[in-house]
Parts: C-alpha cells; sequence; structure tokens
C-alpha cells in the first residue's frame, strides 16, 4: 500500500478511515475556527458521530478542505488499490486507481501513479491523459461488450506498466480489473486499451490506429 501524505501521529491525534483515505485529526492543534465543517459539512459534521464521515466523499474535495485547515490539526492518508482497476466512463476516458508507471515509450522511464484519467477517444491535446475534449464528441456504451483475443484471465495484480505506443495504444504489461459503465468486472491479463476512439472492440485494440492513421503527437 502506497501512502502519499502522512505525519507522525500524537497521542492526542485520532484518525478516521475511509475506503480511499484516512484523516487525522489533532485536537491539540485545532484552533476551532470551523473552517472545515463549512467546507465540507457532508464530511465535517460535529451533529453525528463520528464527526468525520469518510463514506461515499470526494476525494479531491477532503484533500483540498484538509489542506486548507489553517491550524494544521486535519492530515491525510491516501491509500492505493491494493489491485488496479480501470473504470470505464460511459462516452469518456478510462479512469485507473491502483500503482502504475506510466512510460512515454519501451525504453524510456516512466512516471508514478496511484489515480489518473486516460484518454480513450484520441481528441486529448494532453494524451495520454484525459483533458475533457470527448464531450460531445466521442460515443462509447463504457461497457464490456467484447473480449481481448488470446489473453488469459487472472486475478488483479498489484501495479502495471503502460507503455504509450506512438500513435497506437497503450500496452499495459500486468493485470487490470476492468469495471464497466454498468458494473461488469473483467480481469485481463497485458490488455492493449484502445486510445484512438475507432476500435469496433472497445475498450479493447482492433488495430484500428492504422487504418485512420491515428496520430499521438
Amino acid at each position: 500500500m502506497w501512502l502519499v501524505k502522512m505525519t507522525n501521529k500524537s497521542q492526542n491525534q485520532k484518525i478516521y478511515r475511509g475506503q480511499h483515505i484516512s484523516v487525522s485529526f489533532d485536537s491539540i492543534r485545532c484552533s476551532h475556527g470551523g473552517t472545515c465543517i463549512k467546507n465540507l459539512p457532508s464530511v465535517f459534521n460535529l451533529e453525528t458521530k463520528p464527526w468525520v464521515n469518510l463514506n461515499n466523499c470526494d476525494l479531491k474535495d477532503v484533500i483540498q478542505t484538509v489542506n486548507n485547515c489553517p491550524s494544521g490539526a486535519l492530515n491525510y492518508i491516501e491509500t492505493v488499490d491494493e489491485i488496479v482497476s480501470a473504470q470505464l466512463i460511459k462516452n469518456g476516458p478510462v479512469n485507473l486507481r491502483g500503482k502504475i508507471n506510466i512510460q512515454p515509450g519501451f525504453h524510456e522511464s516512466g512516471k508514478k501513479f496511484n489515480r489518473l484519467s486516460l484518454c480513450r477517444c484520441g481528441l486529448s491535446k494532453n494524451k495520454p491523459f484525459c483533458d475533457a475534449s470527448h464531450i460531445k464528441k466521442f460515443s462509447d456504451s463504457g461497457k464490456l461488450d467484447h473480449r481481448p483475443a488470446s489473453k488469459t484471465m487472472q486475478d488483479a495484480g498489484e501495479a502495471i506498466n503502460i507503455i504509450c505506443i506512438e500513435d497506437g495504444p497503450l500496452m499495459c504489461q500486468g493485470n487490470v480489473k476492468f469495471i464497466a459503465h454498468d458494473n461488469e468486472e473483467l480481469t485481463v491479463i497485458d490488455p492493449a486499451i484502445c486510445r484512438c476512439g475507432a476500435s469496433k472492440r472497445k475498450p479493447f485494440c482492433d488495430g484500428s490506429h492504422n487504418k485512420i492513421e491515428f496520430k499521438t503527437s
């Protein structure tokens, strides 16, 4: 499990745990200004027990609220999923969670991520990342209507490499659990994810990038 941010625990510190993030609160350091309660009452609410509720919370909102704590009484620990998952967004990107290493090419060093959205429409100006260019321009059900050819289904792995093939797909090295828009799940070893937007076997590559002369730069 990777930890993104964490501080030393004191005797006055209590930790509230959620699925993807935990928040620590140091009562001695708190100035009781109520910034967290005002900014994110769905998570921080003195009328409920526990007063910090991380169920179904938005990670970005929690992190921003914690970072805005003026006294530093609040801190967060962001946990990374133990298996790599790929959530298919209808008419949109693929959202990945887990230990992910993105490589620009086979022989180039990569950069590590634990959450990211990758372009599937082929239109992003910031490939391989999504920049919302798909809106009203890309159509896909986000379902797993197709299966990759000649692939062995195994348990999802703890980490993967994703190699961004020039003018081609996203080649994954490792096991990935795909989660469809309708919540169907499928675990695939070494999948090639279409990023040109033209595959007839989405989310998997079928070579259509060659037919449409897809360019990544």
